[in-house]
């Protein structure tokens, strides 16, 4: 018997002794709450397996479904049908194992994993998923044999240096332990775990200055996971049917200032979640940057349809209408967003915004007013009406709005603290308006806006003539 065969002969014995024999039904699960788009992959993908249940390319398409929608119990029945079926292919044995990691089956999460490397299975992304395995079962020196294998054959893996390093730390080996994260870090650039890991060690070593570091860094970065290529959890992210990656991507093409491919990623997630408001939303606004009105308009009907008082899809289709030069049709909408949700603030801003560009600046003062009426924090009403309020020389309330504005919103009050230097200097205050300047031109150093800071340099060069011709007084 060839060794194929014999590693066939051998997965069927075993598959046989699991909980779902070769003869068993394939599974099934309800999909009555999917998203008709999934419920028709899932159907298709089980008539298919179905209809050649002795084909494990068929089958396993299907257990991948299952396992991507987190359905881990059917999910390991099928991929044991799926390992019965032929050809005999190592990753249905790889998923398997991974499947019975996530439902804390380590002895048979370890015993796929063998079954995988006895298929040929080489990744060493799957050798670390087994090490880890073997930990769960209890087997650490076999995990350590593991990890050790794979560093020596590719140097430069975070995930094994990781999973070693979280060996070496409950063996209270914590020298050991911050060299490893050390390296995965450097393959792997920063991520959460690796960072909380290192904190945990340097403080048990002693060295209270790094494990504040490290306490520091993990908050900054906790969100971001160590992803290896060849990790083949991945496989099984992509049967995911959903709108993310559309959304990610729209996302990335409105910071470029690609609108009109953003709107297009945005139908498309649009398509996969019709029912999903705020992409309606954002679709508004793509849209209408693109300079498609009549698309924007379309969205937001489509918008309406589901919910006509979603606040959001108002105002994004405001502003897009005030940006068109259609100021009645702009002011309806405004007008629906603050009925909507009357404690927003922006509905005002942006109709007052709106009647000043058309030259009512008083009306439009009397929006911001309006604004901080419903939320007295808002920073940027406060800042509006004190820049209206300095053009018509009222400024010592000027000053208090401003002023106001800076407090509610330090990380953005440059251009605020600017403008409060102004109206310092037109009350008479030439030393204090100096003062604002100084802080002014720190932040706009701090934020690397060149621009903004050269033009306070030269502010600050006329204050200072000013402050030494009046012999340094205000």
């Amino acid at each position: 018997m060839t060794k194929p065969r014999a590693v066939a002969a051998a997965i069927l014995a075993w598959v046989s002794a699991g909980c779902a024999p070769p003869d068993a039904p394939l599974p099934a699960i309800e999909t009555s709450g999917f998203l008709p788009v999934v419920a028709e992959r899932f159907a298709t993908a089980r008539r298919r397996a179905s209809d050649a249940p002795d084909e494990a390319l068929a089958v396993g398409d299907y257990c991948l479904l299952l396992h991507a929608y987190q359905y881990d119990d059917e999910a390991a029945g099928c991929y044991r049908l799926a390992l019965a079926a032929e050809p005999p292919m190592a990753e249905w044995a790889v998923f398997l194992g991974m499947v019975e990691l996530d439902r804390g089956d380590a002895a048979a999460a370890v015993e796929a994993f063998r079954v995988a490397v006895d298929l040929g299975e080489t990744r060493p992304a799957v050798a670390v998923y087994h090490a880890r395995a073997d930990v769960a079962a209890g087997d650490n020196e076999a995990a350590e044999t593991r990890l050790a294998a794979v560093l020596a054959a590719y140097a430069d893996r975070a995930d094994a240096h990781l999973e070693l390093a979280r060996l070496r730390q409950r063996a209270g080996d914590h020298e050991s332990a911050v060299t490893h994260l050390e390296k995965a870090l450097a393959e792997g650039g920063d991520f959460g775990d690796a960072h909380y890991l290192l904190a945990r060690s340097y403080r048990s070593l002693g060295d209270g200055t790094a494990a504040e570091q490290h306490t520091r860094d993990f908050e900054r970065f906790r969100q971001r996971r160590l992803v290896m290529e060849d990790d083949p959890r991945a496989e099984v992210s992509r049967r995911l049917i959903t709108d993310r990656r559309h959304i990610q991507r729209a996302k990335a093409l409105l910071a470029a200032g690609e609108f009109g491919a953003a709107a297009t990623e945005l139908e498309r997630a649009h398509t996969l979640n019709p029912e999903k408001l705020s992409t309606l939303t954002n679709l508004v606004a793509a849209y209408g940057k693109a300079g498609r009105l009549d698309k924007a308009a379309e969205a937001y009907r489509r918008g309406l349809e589901i919910d006509a008082g979603y606040y959001q899809l108002h105002l994004n289709f405001g502003i897009v209408l005030a940006h068109s030069g259609r100021a009645a049709d702009a002011e309806r909408a405004f007008s629906a967003a603050a009925a909507a949700d009357p404690s927003r603030p922006e509905p005002w801003i942006e109709y007052g915004m709106l009647i000043t560009q058309a030259g009512q600046a008083e009306e439009g003062a009397n929006r911001y007013r309006k604004a901080l009426e419903v939320d007295p924090d808002s920073a940027r009403a406060h800042r509006l009406l004190g820049q209206y309020l300095a053009l018509t020389g009222e400024y010592s309330e000027a000053a208090e709005h401003l002023t106001r504005a800076v407090a509610v919103d330090p990380a953005g009050a440059t251009g605020t603290l600017r403008m409060l230097s102004g109206v310092q200097g037109a009350m008479g205050e030439t030393a204090q308006a100096r003062a604002t300047l100084g802080k002014a031109l720190e932040m706009a150093e701090a934020a690397g806006d060149d621009a903004m800071a050269e033009q306070i340099r030269a502010d600050i060069e006329r204050l200072d003539g000013v402050l030494a011709t009046a012999g340094g007084g205000a």
